[in-house]
């Protein structure tokens, strides 16, 4: 083709946010709900929004604009992301690593909960991550702030990689979403997770990490760990 159809939008496809929080560094749905997450702010939209109403006569009527995204909210400018790969969809909320209160974090039904400071990790974070990571991320220099998702077991992975010659040592902190709590300390550095979702059973599933010197497979019951190439 002769352009780029993926750098073409439609007017209804476009949706403008407030500038002055920074870039959109991440972008995560949940059912009709787009959340987009800035430096110093969140907020969300719905999608392909559309009313019910009733005529006189009893009949049902879909009313719309005819834009693809409603207009944007905001649900907090206290709190926000430099860090693209710390944003996670687990199964009934979007977790994320909150640069400006240097928490992990999370959007529910009811709206943002600082979880580091609710399940008493707030002061071993203050500890143990460097204050550069709070400033954002560096592909080139290899730290930042990676998220992954088993739904098997239920375990949101953060790891945290600290700048080399920090002082502090990287670490990887465990989250289990059906208890709700925090429930280990690893020492494996993940660069990147990769977890397929689609599985019809859990023998079906694969949770993967990318450490800079290996890949490693984490086998279905969350112990086991087996070193693969590629």
């Amino acid at each position: 083709e002769v352009s780029d159809s993926w750098l073409k939008f439609k007017p209804n496809n476009i949706l403008d946010v407030d500038g002055t929080n920074g870039p959109i560094n991440a972008i995560e749905a949940i059912s009709d709900n787009l959340y987009f997450f800035q430096d110093e702010g969140i907020g969300t939209t719905k999608i392909d929004e559309r009313a019910m109403v009733n005529d006189t006569e009893g009949v049902s009527l879909v009313l719309g604009t005819g834009d693809v995204f409603g207009k944007p909210r905001y649900i907090s400018d206290e709190e926000g992301t430099k860090h693209p790969s710390s944003v996670i969809k687990g199964r009934d909320a979007i977790y994320f690593y909150d640069t400006l209160n240097n928490s992990i974090s999370m959007i529910g039904g009811q709206g943002i909960a600082n979880l580091a400071k609710l399940k008493g990790v707030r002061s071993f974070l203050k500890n143990n991550v460097d204050k550069q990571l709070m400033y954002g991320s560096s592909i080139s220099d290899d730290y930042g702030v990676v998220a992954g998702f088993n739904p098997v077991t239920n375990m949101l992975y953060f790891t945290f990689n600290n700048p080399d010659g920090s002082g502090k040592n990287s670490f990887t902190i465990g989250y289990n979403e059906m208890s709700k709590e925090f429930i280990s300390i690893y020492d494996f550095i993940p660069i990147v997770y990769i977890s397929n979702k689609e599985f019809n059973n859990a023998t079906d599933h694969t949770f993967i990490f990318k450490t800079l010197k290996d890949s490693w497979c984490l086998n279905t019951n969350g112990n086991t760990y087996i070193r693969i190439g590629f």
